[in-house]
């Protein structure tokens, strides 16, 4: 799905959300029930997005290996694609704030951080600096500081300045899936 002008996926009840159910030790279902969960939360045209675009992203993670999943998936994927967003309200702010961050734990931030790092590092590594994900960690790591909260070396706000820093030179080699 192609991400709408206007809409992020880098809203942080969304994340964590998306981290915790994150993996091959969450049964599938579950990730579903969460998922329409959130939307039946939230009721925006960019939680609509969101969780079309992790459908989507879902389902192709199980083809070629899952077809029972797969097929599952599209269930939920045809109710959604059914509604018409256009009748849902558009988020007024959906970006991260040190004042929501507080409300979730230190394993939630610490989990979320470690998955956005990885997703960013590889990012980085090919040259591409993406700067929604790039901002979004920055409050996160600014939480981190006023807790005096520390992520290991592998993980360190340091480490991911240093691949921005290198990633700056190189010439972006990242190819997208849609």
């Amino acid at each position: 799905m192609k991400k709408s002008k206007g809409i992020t996926k880098y809203n942080l009840k969304w994340q964590i959300i998306r981290s915790n159910i994150k993996g091959a030790g969450v049964p599938l279902e579950n990730k579903l029930k969460t998922v329409n969960s959130y939307f039946e939360e939230e009721q925006t045209q960019d939680a609509y997005e969101r969780v079309l675009n992790y459908l989507e992203g879902l389902q192709m993670g199980y083809r070629g290996k899952n077809q029972e999943a797969v097929d599952r998936i599209d269930l939920e994927t045809v109710k959604y694609r059914q509604m018409d967003p256009s009748t849902l309200t558009k988020e007024t702010n959906s970006f991260i704030s040190l004042q929501d961050a507080v409300a979730y734990s230190y394993e939630d931030r610490s989990r979320l951080w470690k998955d956005l790092f990885t997703r960013n590092k590889k990012w980085l590594e090919k040259g591409y600096i993406q700067k929604e994900i790039n901002d979004f960690m920055d409050v996160l790591n600014k939480l981190f500081i006023q807790n005096n909260e520390n992520m290991s070396k592998a993980y360190s706000y340091e480490r991911l300045e240093a691949l921005r820093k290198e990633a700056g030179t190189k010439e972006n080699t990242h190819k997208f899936f849609f």
